[in-house]
């Protein structure tokens, strides 16, 4: 059996100490980076497309929930040189430690994404993936950006499985211009993908209401529903990431729920 390739050719190129958040930076090449993430886990770790985009999910929650709740401005995502050594020794890291625990918060935070679920990569896989986003931004990476690298990320992972098919983003963005929902208005996508035009159609309304609550509106108008449960997990990970609460996203058939959803929403 091959060795793992190794995240850096020497430690040295890890920084000493954690990233604070101020030193975080947005992307404008985040769908190489998943490309990047993806490609790792699939060399190292022998997981079938599914489990791998399952796994890289979790992460992204992860660090976004600690890119939200970082207590001033210290993060807990991130891997040190010291820490990647012992790795490297088969040394007890406090990396592993951290990285859990980090999870164990998002898993209570959703219950109904990760109930009963835990990280499966390996410490030596943990240690890229996490090494590969801890500068990122998540937070402040244009949302446009982040689109592309989630339909695209999505798509790699699903395509020709179930028959999804992802409207493109100039589709996405003309039709809810079109529509032109209102702040009071509640928006439902009944087939929501990865949520592209619940994304499009929070960005419309605060575009073009700057005094409105943005998390108030996303919470009280704005719902999905997607039967597949990896690409609803997708698209509720977007929508935390525009500042959801997680709940917007119901993982049903939309088709067999229908009635419960009469007169309920305007667009």
């Amino acid at each position: 059996m091959r060795e793992q390739q190794l995240l850096y050719s020497e430690e040295s190129f890890l920084p000493e100490n954690l990233p604070r958040l101020q030193e975080l930076h947005p992307v404008h090449n985040l769908s190489a980076i998943f490309d990047e993430c993806h490609n790792y886990v699939y060399a190292n770790e022998g997981l079938l497309k599914e489990k791998i985009f399952h796994e890289i999910v979790k992460l992204l929650f992860i660090k976004l929930y600690d890119e939200q709740n970082a207590t001033k401005g210290n993060l807990q995502f991130g891997i040190t040189s010291s820490e990647y050594r012992s790795i490297l020794t088969n040394k007890p890291s406090s990396f592993e430690v951290r990285i859990n625990k980090l999870f164990d918060t998002v898993r209570n935070k959703y219950p109904s994404l990760f109930s009963d679920d835990s990280l499966k990569l390996k410490p030596l896989t943990l240690a890229y993936i996490v090494g590969r986003l801890q500068y990122v931004n998540l937070s402040q990476t244009p949302a446009d950006v982040k689109g592309e690298a989630f339909q695209t990320f999505v798509y790699r992972h699903q395509r020709g499985d179930r028959g999804e098919f992802f409207t493109p983003y100039p589709i996405v963005r003309l039709a809810v211009e079109m529509i032109a929902p209102k702040p009071k208005e509640k928006v439902i996508d009944p087939a929501c993908g990865s949520g592209g035009f619940l994304i499009q159609t929070i960005s419309y309304v605060c575009r073009n209401n700057p005094n409105i609550d943005k998390t108030h509106y996303i919470c009280q108008q704005v719902y999905g529903i997607e039967f597949n449960p990896d690409v609803a997990l997708s698209a509720t990970l977007r929508i935390v990431f525009e500042g959801g609460a997680g709940t917007e996203i119901i993982c049903t058939n939309a088709l067999l729920e229908s009635k419960q959803f009469d007169n309920v929403f305007d667009v």
